[in-house]
């Protein structure tokens, strides 16, 4: 069991940079073996000292720890993972405001949602699916620009772009890392073509992330195929591009509950 924990324990190594409980579901048969072990010589060494042998002298802190885990393991846990499963990034009202939410509009179908920048983009790209498991008009794109938690300056060089340079450069978090490796640097002119979008890296930070980065849409930002959004105050919000020539500044998109942190 202890051999089995230890290897399965290996692979969760590799995602330092972004762990999370849900990674221990195999390092756990192990532990439930050696649990198991552990409360049975606690009973074993319990039985033996109701028949007068001698018992451990480390028997009394291992019942404790005996009692202390079964109090979390059969009460707490069970009654916690209903709620765990309910919410599973936290309270609802506190992780509702990280999803974007539209009312249900079949003319969504034909247009694309932008948001300009999030708490995390991760969240953000969850909408579709949300929308779809309740049964709800899809939008036909969802692009998400900037990256999450940080300020940005956003220019309009022209018509159909966009360019946004964050405070900090994209790829900064450590969450970023799970789309795309620190080992795989970006140079200037790197560009990464989709349907109707052309992301250009137009320069790069000394550690070679992108750090002014243009979106060159198909059609005009004013285009009503697009829908666009802004984080502000807690909450997604319409969004307008500058003028062409013009800069904005966007704050940092700042979670407004415990999550911040």
């Amino acid at each position: 069991f202890l051999t089995g924990m230890v290897l399965a324990l290996l692979p969760v190594c590799a995602t330092a940079d972004f762990p999370m409980d849900r990674l221990l579901l195999f390092v756990g048969f192990g532990a439930f073996g050696l649990l198991a072990l552990f409360l049975q010589q606690v009973r074993d060494d319990r039985r033996a000292a109701a028949t007068g042998r001698h018992r451990p002298p480390w028997h009394t802190a291992c019942l404790v720890l005996a009692v202390g885990l079964g109090i979390i393991h059969l009460i707490i846990a069970p009654v916690a993972l209903i709620a765990r499963a309910a919410a599973p990034a936290g309270p609802r009202d506190s992780t509702r405001q990280f999803y974007v939410d539209l009312p249900d509009d079949p003319g969504l179908t034909d247009r694309d949602i932008v948001v300009v920048n999030a708490p995390s983009g991760g969240l953000v790209g969850m909408f579709p699916v949300m929308r779809a498991v309740e049964g709800k008009s899809l939008p036909r794109r969802m692009r998400m620009l900037g990256p999450s938690l940080s300020a940005l300056q956003v220019t309009r060089p022209s018509a159909r772009s966009l360019r946004i340079v964050p405070d900090e450069g994209f790829l900064a978090w450590s969450y970023d890392h799970l789309v795309r490796s620190p080992r795989f640097p970006f140079q200037p002119g790197d560009e990464v073509i989709l349907e109707d979008l052309t992301v250009t890296v137009e320069s790069v930070t000394d550690d070679h992330r992108p750090l002014a980065v243009r979106f060159t849409f198909e059609q005009p930002l004013e285009d009503t195929r697009y829908l666009w959004l802004q984080w502000e105050k807690g909450g997604f919000i319409p969004y307008f591009p500058p003028a062409i020539g013009e800069t904005q500044t966007l704050p940092r998109a700042q979670p407004g509950t415990f999550l911040s942190s």
